[in-house]
């Protein structure tokens, strides 16, 4: 959540420069750095122009080439907080931390700089001592609610569930349930002392989801991990080994024991590739099924996805391509999934808009008399998500350090080969985040 909250600020604070630049020249947006570079050598003084420049430099992750330019600004306005502000963090991402160190502390005595701005030089050396420290504590809490359009997920007049009596189906309720969630997460990171950045991080992380109504739709979940992450100069390495016991309703429906590795790689012009692998074993023990023992459905599930993400100015660009295969004692239940998914965020001065995209195919390997005597389902899922993050006093992108108000919506639609086999579900929901 940290990592995620100042990358975006960061980004939002480098196209506040292009809007300031904007207003000074029209073109900043389809300006190449060579032309602003250009116009800094006609008029080497000219601040604003500076300025148009670093936003061109940081716009194409051009962090050294900014970080001179930041210099410049200094040398002409010494007392300039933007330059020092901006500088302080080029210089923590270039992992020169006692400067960065150096031009908060000035910052923080710098009487021309707003408060906004001495609250992130305050947070910039938050950062610094943490990094330093070999054993850091952080955390969350959270509480929310919403409403839930037909969250058994089927509709009127769509048969979508097979029920307790064999080789029937039936209808299932479509009506809005309102509801209440509480969550919190801990964790712990331990700096390994190395030439290279690297850590240990242990989480524990709690969740609950209340409805009014529909008790089989309330969840518990209860989760520990253990992670390890290696940063290099152009990449970075994560592994992480999870276990999670879940309860719905009264019923502690499973066990959920998951390994995942992931690589991200730079690939220049503010473009990220990444890999991941994942492996999770399941361990229902009462779920509600009857026509599948609990045994039956326990299986494997294993996966890889790869993405690309790149930043265009403050608009963040990510796409993922994802495949699944899952392995179940009972043959009925293997099944083959891919999925592509394309997610957008864009900074703004009032907050952090996002929102999301997702097409998934489901293939099951055998057919299901239940559902057809001849066909193997296959399921076509669309989702769409919507989503606003904003610090809860400032109504601005959130620091990691305030308290975060996040509105989340979802859509979702399932159709299948099988007759009258569709599915629906949508959710709105307005939460208030406590870092810690």
């Amino acid at each position: 959540m940290r990592k995620y909250v100042m990358s975006a600020c960061f980004a939002v604070l480098a196209a506040s420069l292009s809007h300031q630049a904007i207003a000074q020249d029209t073109r900043i947006s389809e300006m190449t750095e060579d032309e602003a570079f250009a116009a800094v050598y006609a008029d080497p003084s000219n601040i604003a122009l500076n300025f148009q420049l670093v936003a061109v430099q940081l716009r194409n992750n051009h962090i050294k080439e900014a970080a001179g330019t930041l210099e410049r600004i200094l040398i002409l306005l010494p007392n300039n907080a933007q330059a020092q502000l901006l500088l302080a963090r080029v210089q923590l991402q270039l992992g020169n931390k006692p400067e960065a160190k150096r031009l908060a502390g000035l910052l923080l005595e710098n009487e021309g700089a707003s408060e906004s701005q001495k609250s992130e030089a305050a947070y910039t050396l938050g950062q610094i001592e943490d990094s330093e420290s070999l054993i850091n504590l952080s955390g969350t809490l959270s509480f929310g609610g919403g409403i839930a359009d037909n969250p058994e997920g089927g509709s009127r007049g769509n048969r979508a569930l097979a029920t307790d009596v064999e080789g029937e189906l039936t209808d299932k309720r479509a009506n809005t349930e309102d509801f209440l969630t509480f969550a919190g997460n801990f964790n712990i990171r331990g700096n390994l002392v190395s030439q290279l950045p690297e850590a240990v991080t242990l989480n524990m992380t709690f969740s609950k989801k209340d409805y009014t109504q529909y008790n089989p739709g309330d969840t518990d979940v209860l989760g520990l991990s253990a992670g390890y992450a290696k940063n290099f100069q152009n990449g970075a390495i994560q592994g992480n080994i999870s276990a999670t016991r879940i309860h719905v309703g009264d019923r502690h429906y499973l066990n959920s024991y998951q390994v995942t590795a992931n690589y991200a790689q730079s690939l220049g012009s503010q473009t990220t590739g990444r890999i991941g692998v994942s492996a999770n074993r399941r361990v229902f023990k009462d779920s509600f099924s009857t026509s599948t023992t609990e045994t039956e459905k326990t299986g494997l599930t294993s996966g890889i996805n790869l993405g690309l993400s790149s930043r265009f100015d403050a608009l963040q660009v990510s796409a993922t391509v994802s495949a699944q295969d899952v392995d179940a004692m009972s043959r009925l239940e293997d099944k083959a999934s891919g999925k592509f998914q394309l997610d957008l965020a864009r900074g703004f001065s009032f907050g952090i808009l996002s929102g999301g995209l997702a097409f998934e195919s489901v293939e099951y390997d055998q057919v299901n008399s239940v559902y057809s005597s001849t066909l193997k389902r296959k399921d076509e899922v669309k989702t769409m998500t919507l989503g606003y993050v904003s610090g809860l006093g400032t109504f601005a992108p959130p620091r990691a350090d305030e308290t975060i108000l996040r509105l989340d919506g979802r859509y979702a639609k399932a159709d299948s080969n099988i007759q009258n086999f569709r599915k629906y579900s949508g959710e709105v929901s307005l939460t208030v985040i406590q870092p810690f």
